[in-house]
């Protein structure tokens, strides 16, 4: 018995030392009102619902890749006020919640809302004969918050375009929405991976943890860099004060130059510095997006 509880003791002791990683509350992923509103107009409500649905999967999977949040299991939080009476009554441990006032729990919280979905069909005449071209298109809000505070850090409007031309089969009725079931998780996952990138890029700037000759390493694996992508680096940054609020905040240095990522791994990445680009460690990376055609 003594051996037990002297076991016990050791393990919430020594809890925070391996305690790395942030912990993180993941709301239930929703449709926003005026979404809601429009797509029950033209008979989309199943659609919707289950985009929402897929997404909400999606953003959990996307998160846990990161490798940087303990997620806390629970999805259907309302409000921050909400948190605080879990954590209150006990379900949250109170050795590792925050204090009175502050959300139990979780250090952050992001709050994921689709607020839109369209998709648009148009017939064409190729030489190979009539298709169907159409264009996907979907975007969410994502809130960032630092639930011991209340503060929101980020908010940003995370958009998804996926553009399908299919062949018109006039014996197969159903070739259109079978092309849908097939894109509709492709189309969220992706809007997942954008949201989880952009959550861990406000929280933990991806960054240059290692130099050798021209070849960088950075502190992002799968999930965030894919090989062949091509990345901007930046000197290191600075915190400054707001002198109107007094809100200090972390801005990027000055632009050094590009690389191009040459290999991914779980949790890193190397790159391949352009002709004439130096870089030192702890420099801030960001992915440069594609240019839209």
């Amino acid at each position: 018995m003594n051996k037990l509880l002297i076991t016990t003791l050791f393990l919430v002791t020594a809890l925070p030392l391996f305690a790395q990683r942030q912990t993180l509350a993941v709301d239930k992923v929703k449709a926003s009102t005026s979404l809601t509103a429009d797509i029950a107009k033209d008979n989309r409500s199943v659609q919707c619902a289950r985009i929402v649905e897929s997404m909400d999967r999606h953003i959990i999977s996307a998160i846990t890749s990161s490798r940087k949040f303990t997620i806390v299991g629970r999805q259907d939080l309302k409000t921050i006020l909400d948190e605080q009476d879990l954590g209150q009554s006990g379900v949250v441990n109170q050795e590792t919640a925050a204090q009175l006032g502050e959300v139990k729990g979780a250090k952050y919280k992001i709050v994921t809302v689709v607020d839109h979905f369209q998709e648009e069909t148009a017939r064409a005449t190729f030489a190979e004969g009539e298709k169907l071209k159409r264009r996907f298109q979907i975007s969410a809000q994502a809130t960032i918050y630092d639930t011991s505070t209340g503060e929101v850090l980020d908010a940003s409007n995370i958009q998804v375009e996926k553009v399908d031309v299919i062949g018109i089969d006039p014996g197969t009725s159903n070739r259109q929405g079978g092309r849908t079931d097939e894109l509709m998780p492709l189309v969220t996952r992706e809007l997942a991976e954008k949201t989880s990138a952009r959550l861990v890029d406000v929280l933990f700037p991806a960054k240059i943890i290692d130099v050798d000759g021209t070849t960088i390493t950075i502190n992002r694996g799968e999930g965030f860099f894919k090989k062949d992508d091509v990345i901007t680096l930046f000197s290191k940054g600075k915190t400054v004060v707001d002198p109107d609020t007094g809100e200090k905040m972390t801005i990027k240095g000055k632009v050094i130059g590009t690389a191009r990522v040459t290999s991914v791994d779980l949790t890193n990445a190397q790159a391949e510095l352009a002709p004439n680009v130096t870089a030192t460690v702890g420099a801030q990376v960001k992915k440069m997006e594609p240019v839209k055609e």
